[in-house]
């Protein structure tokens, strides 16, 4: 409608909108001239509606006013579309505005008319400026971006950015200026960035730069900008702070705790921080995987990690240092996981306070020590072992020389008197204690590996099934027993006799630890050392291994019966009811072996016993084995 109304019409319509408006007539021969302004455009510019209708814009206008304006309408009717700008007019003052085309199509779809809305944002670039001489003043770099509609960007104004970029001199404000004086990478980055933060709709934009310093170094900038929407339009304005000193404090800083972590690796497997409550809190100086976290236990006290199945060991001194906020070193305790995994541990802590002395909390190291505790349990009863076996060999040796006469003695004195003697009966019964004392005596041999008979190569699988047999024929019908044994075709240097008393000996236990009414199991299976965990922490010798299994799932033992089991005439049994040899027989045989009998048990838990027995490199030629089918 506006591109057929007359001057008049056009101006009357107009009036009724409440900003500042002008129309400017597309001439046929090219050019622009006034049609009408209204009076608040009047009001702001201090033209006059009749002095400027119908007047070209040179002969209307001042001359740069004119070149800028007629640039602008040109440049609309070029994109056939509403553009928006910033531009000022001089009339009593300084007037920044900003402008808003929009071109009127005629019937043909030509721009016959544009429609310009200028608002006066000149409060608000008055404090822009004051900012911004306060920046250049400070030193501080400043700078401003735009973004039309038409999506055509660049720098408007900057501020103490020549020095940060490596320019020789600060160039104009105008932005031409600035895309010639920045380097080419850099500015061709920074636009790419620019819009690609306003097309994400952010709020806010970060960028950093690391451009050469002109001395064969990098300087490192960063830059942080707001982004302001005007419809199409976008203004950002941001700061850019030299950030090379900060820089390179970080990167010292990431070498350093690179350093910290491996040397606190190498020192101890965590570190553990608490609060002034001396509940665990994360510790920051190394992260999660490296502190408390791991042990999932920020937030709990120590004592909720105490393993309270076994002796709390040094807790009590723990506590008491915490309590006294005093230093405490290489105390142990035993830890109980999340994952309930039983841990030894060793700690170390100093306890933390700040500047006015006020309590905040522990600071210090713990190391896993459970695989050196078990290796020290383990050699310590290896060498328990080993002396109770030399002195128990050298007192059956003893008991033996005397046993020896006593037997012989007592039979010759027996057929010397007859049966009708009233002192048969009484020698009777001296034979009988010293035959069962003999039997003692052997066992302790056995046990001591000083009654060591030859041994020959056997299918281990075959002998272990006949001995498992002649058990579960003699057990009561309330005990089952499961078997899982591999028929192997290796042999193994032992006396089969050996092979049916281990058994026996281990079922029987098993039998007893059940009541006589449980489930037993005997499993036999090959393994490689170096490759069993078990076998390698036993230190046994590199080689092939059958493992003779015999499992129950009875009451289980304490740790105190647990440490003691292979002890000669060791025994939880009453008195007169077992002489407690025969799990430190079993012991001797497997060392006479050249192998190892393992243990695990808990209360309520069942209990297995593990024999391991070397096995020979050749097997037996098949004519000597046995023909039998052990899959079980």
């Amino acid at each position: 409608m506006l591109t057929t109304l007359p001057p008049d019409a056009v101006c009357e319509l107009i009036q009724a909108i409440g900003a500042p408006v002008f129309v400017a007539a597309v001439e046929p021969a090219g050019g622009f001239s006034f049609v009408a302004i209204n009076r608040r455009l009047e009001a702001l510019s201090g033209l006059r509606d009749a002095d400027l209708r119908g007047r070209p814009l040179d002969a209307a206008l001042p001359q740069a006013a004119a070149e800028r304006l007629r640039a602008r309408l040109e440049e609309c009717v070029a994109a056939a579309a509403p553009i928006d700008y910033e531009d000022f007019l001089q009339n009593d003052g300084v007037h920044w505005l900003k402008v808003s085309l929009t071109p009127l199509l005629d019937d043909d779809g030509r721009v016959a008319r544009i429609m310009g809305v200028p608002q006066d944002v000149t409060a608000a670039r008055m404090a822009e400026d004051r900012l911004l001489r306060a920046a250049e003043a400070g030193g501080v770099a400043v700078w401003e971006w735009s973004l039309g509609a038409d999506r055509r960007s660049g720098p408007l104004r900057q501020v103490n950015l020549a020095a940060l970029l490596g320019l020789p001199a600060e160039p104009g404000g105008d932005g031409a200026d600035w895309e010639q004086a920045l380097p080419p990478a850099t500015m061709e980055r920074m636009r790419a960035e620019l819009l690609a933060a306003v097309d994400r709709g952010d709020e806010a934009v970060t960028l950093d730069f690391s451009p050469p310093d002109g001395a064969g170094g990098q300087r490192h900038l960063l830059v942080r900008g707001r982004i302001e929407r005007d419809g199409k339009a976008v203004r950002i304005i941001g700061s850019t702070l030299d950030v090379t000193a900060r820089h390179g404090l970080q990167q010292a800083l990431a070498a350093e705790r690179g350093i910290f972590r491996e040397l606190a690796q190498l020192s101890s497997d965590w570190f553990w921080m608490t609060d002034e409550t001396d509940r665990f809190v994360p510790f920051p100086a190394i992260g999660n995987g490296d502190g408390v976290t791991e042990l999932g236990a920020a937030g709990l006290a120590r004592r909720d990690l105490l393993d309270t199945r076994v002796p709390a060991e040094d807790m009590p001194e723990i506590e008491a240092a915490v309590a006294a906020r005093q230093p405490f070193r290489n105390l142990v305790y035993p830890q109980r996981q999340a994952d309930g995994r039983a841990l030894v541990v060793s700690i170390s802590g100093n306890p933390r306070f700040d500047a006015e002395g006020r309590y905040l909390g522990y600071i210090g190291v713990c190391t896993d020590i459970t695989a050196r505790r078990n290796w020290m349990k383990l050699q310590y009863g290896r060498q328990k072992l080993e002396a109770l076996g030399q002195m128990a060999g050298g007192l059956a040796h003893e008991l033996n020389n005397l046993l020896q006469p006593m037997l012989s003695f007592a039979t010759r004195a027996r057929r010397m008197v007859g049966d009708g003697s009233p002192v048969a009966p009484l020698l009777d019964d001296i034979a009988a204690s010293g035959r069962q004392a003999r039997d003692i005596v052997r066992g302790v041999l056995t046990f001591s590996r000083h009654d060591r008979a030859e041994n020959r190569p056997v299918v281990l699988s075959e002998a272990v099934c006949r001995a498992v047999d002649f058990a579960a024929g003699v057990l009561p019908p309330t005990v089952r027993v499961d078997r899982s044994i591999e028929p192997l075709p290796d042999t193994a240097a032992v006396r089969t006799a050996d092979v049916a008393q281990v058994i026996m000996n281990l079922v029987s236990n098993a039998v007893d630890a059940t009541d006589g009414r449980g489930r037993l199991s005997v499993a036999l299976r090959r393994v490689q050392v170096p490759g069993d965990p078990l076998g390698e922490e036993r230190g046994l010798a590199p080689g092939a291994y059958a493992v003779l299994r015999v499992a129950d799932d009875g009451c289980g033992m304490e740790p105190g019966v647990l440490a003691n089991v292979f002890d000669p005439f060791f025994t939880t049994k009453p008195v007169g009811e077992g002489t407690g040899l025969g799990l430190s027989v079993v012991y001797g045989i497997a060392k006479g072996w050249g192998g190892d009998v393992v243990v695990t048990s808990a209360p309520g838990e069942g209990a297995s016993f593990e024999v391991f027995v070397p096995l020979c490199a050749d097997e037996l030629p098949s004519s000597q084995r046995q023909a039998r089918d052990i899959a079980v």
